[in-house]
């Protein structure tokens, strides 16, 4: 097997992850199957020895890969051995040698290897010797600004989310578990039904601002499940605790089934 790389945090899997995605998914063409190269945990948790808020969880980061047509995630251990890695080492042994990589895509401020050295040109210029077609692609921009994980996090604390949608290039996500009203349907292998609930965020899940939201909520077990529309109430709580995120279907006829339990809910406009 023969791959074609997108190296990045992709936090948030923004518009400009997005045009990365796109990039290796060309490559199909030719016979490479479209990877991306994670570190797990992500280097801001592992350096600051706890987990660090996030726009995208794990599990939400490789849903929307599933969904963008990303065939193998690899999520590599980072730990102080991998971390001293020398950034030659990085791409003639793990891309070259492991992942049998023919094709990388990264941005102009990719960074890999012990604290971070190496970088585009880097990549640029030991990458063909490893049999490696190398493609540095420019950051998307809004306006004059460049569009990353840190910029989203500020347009969402201070924009109305339908427009951090159009820079993630889709709805916010969000997943959790479900916590019913009392009355509801049990939790367990026959899943839940109720036209309200709690949906329990994990602690650092990056929100948008305490209010009421409008979203689609879906089965987050089942891929293409049919979704219902919802109202929700985000709580003024801090991101590193768990919150609870009142939901209600806005058509009372209609309830949200969860097969394990757990909801996806797609914020789409702020009410």
């Amino acid at each position: 097997m023969r791959t074609a790389v997108a190296i990045g945090k992709f936090d948030g899997v923004h518009v400009g992850h997005r045009k990365l995605l796109e990039v290796i998914g060309e490559k199909r063409a030719q016979g490479l199957v479209p990877c991306v190269f994670l570190l797990d945990p992500d280097p801001a948790s592992y350096f600051a020895g706890a987990q660090q808020p996030c726009l995208t969880s794990e599990a939400e980061k490789l849903r929307i890969f599933e969904e963008l047509g990303v065939e193998l995630a690899v999520l590599y251990p980072l730990t102080a051995e991998t971390a001293a890695t020398p950034p030659e080492r990085f791409i003639r042994e793990i891309l070259g040698d492991l992942l049998h990589t023919r094709f990388v895509a990264c941005g102009t401020d990719v960074s890999y290897g012990h604290r971070g050295a190496g970088d585009a040109a880097l990549m640029t210029r030991i990458g063909p010797s490893c049999g490696i077609e190398v493609r540095v692609v420019d950051k998307v921009r809004d306006g004059d600004h460049e569009i990353s994980s840190t910029y989203i996090r500020e347009r969402l604390a201070d924009t109305p989310v339908s427009r951090v949608n159009e820079l993630l290039g889709a709805p916010y996500p969000v997943e959790g578990r479900v916590d019913l009203p009392r009355g509801g349907d049990a939790l367990g292998v026959s899943g839940c039904s109720a036209e309200e609930g709690v949906l329990l965020v994990p602690a650092g899940k990056i929100l948008p601002p305490a209010g009421e939201y409008r979203g689609i909520a879906e089965d987050a077990a089942l891929r293409g499940s049919e979704g219902a529309t919802v109202r929700l109430q985000i709580p003024d709580a801090p991101d590193d605790t768990e919150r609870a995120v009142h939901w209600k279907t806005e058509d009372g006829s209609r309830s949200l089934r969860a097969a394990t339990g757990a909801l996806l809910i797609h914020i789409t406009e702020s009410i």
